[in-house]
């Protein structure tokens, strides 16, 4: 299987607005081509629109969709699969330049990796009607698939020298993406329901609770707020959350801040007092000393040892 063929490369962001521009010509490339979007901005906004299957990432800062009623923001620890057919918009708003990085699939593209995944191997087959939709959900980062997120993107700032490398990243990242889902199906089967179609909604539905945690964890976020995320009573949520994540929505909450913490402190070219700041913290003595207890070592140590 080899994407040379059908491979597009967009580096700038478009202006949907502009006179003459063909909107209809552009969603084209995307339903005929296997397109990556690696493109540098601090402020830049797309109303709804049509896309492929496609995996949004978003380095040096964040940036947000918004789809289904919900909005969840992709940055350096996650990153979101959208089905072909999503219909979306997307937003970056920050003081610095964030790179916005999309490896978006041809319906073709995707349709002969997996007749050919199969053909090897019919155990890799997906239950159900469609093998392409995958669980509309943040994922992390993690050694399987971001170090070829990140060789695609580096690659590709040469498509043309690259080609034949960026083909076979294309198709293996596929392949990757596939065996995800195996995982999230696995995933789906453990929640303690009869009928597998509560089982999916469920899961579902506890997901999107903990992508908007993701998503907003420097914010003061209640359990209600949590809960109505999922649409499920506050108490039910709870409950669930806890019973599949093993921890509380507050506790994952805190983790989410500490790991963002520790990342930014790795980075070295903030002060302890605007990490504190930049997770959702106003007081530095308290965050200090939580963040001494969750790690074992207070931030200066930590940002001294590991930037």
């Amino acid at each position: 299987m080899n994407a040379l063929q059908d491979i597009y490369l967009i580096n700038q962001f478009p202006n949907f607005h502009a006179p003459g521009f063909d909107r209809e010509r552009y969603d084209n490339i995307f339903r005929e081509n296997n397109v990556i979007i690696n493109a540098e901005s601090s402020h830049v906004e797309y109303g709804d629109h049509w896309g492929p299957l496609s995996v949004k990432c978003a380095f040096n800062g964040r940036e947000f969709y918004r789809s289904d009623s919900r909005t969840v923001a992709v940055d350096d620890d996650s990153f979101l699969i959208f089905n072909e057919g999503k219909v979306y918009s997307s937003y970056i708003r920050s003081e610095t330049k964030v790179r916005s990085f999309t490896i978006n699939f041809s319906p073709s593209f995707v349709d002969a990796v997996y007749a050919s995944m199969t053909a090897a191997d019919p155990d890799q087959a997906f239950s159900g009607t469609s093998p392409v939709r995958f669980a509309e959900q943040l994922y992390r980062h993690d050694r399987t698939l971001s170090p070829l997120f990140h060789r695609l993107r580096s690659l590709s700032l040469q498509l043309h020298a690259n080609k034949e490398q960026i083909a076979d990243l294309y198709t293996e990242l596929l392949q990757r993406l596939f065996a995800t889902q195996q995982q999230v199906r696995t995933d789906v089967e453990r929640i303690g329901a009869v009928r597998p179609s509560t089982k999916q909604e469920l899961h579902t539905r506890l997901h999107r609770a903990k992508d908007l945690i993701d998503s907003c964890f420097t914010e003061e976020l209640t359990l209600d707020q949590i809960a109505a995320a999922a649409m499920m009573a506050p108490v039910h949520c709870l409950r669930e959350y806890k019973k599949n994540f093993g921890c509380t929505p507050h506790q994952y909450l805190i983790r989410r801040r500490i790991r963002e913490a520790e990342r930014l402190l790795r980075r070295g070219t903030m002060t302890v007092s605007e990490v504190c700041l930049a997770v959702g913290y106003s007081d530095l003595s308290s965050f200090s000393k939580l963040f001494k207890s969750r790690t074992g070592t207070a931030p200066e140590q930590y940002r001294r040892r590991e930037s």
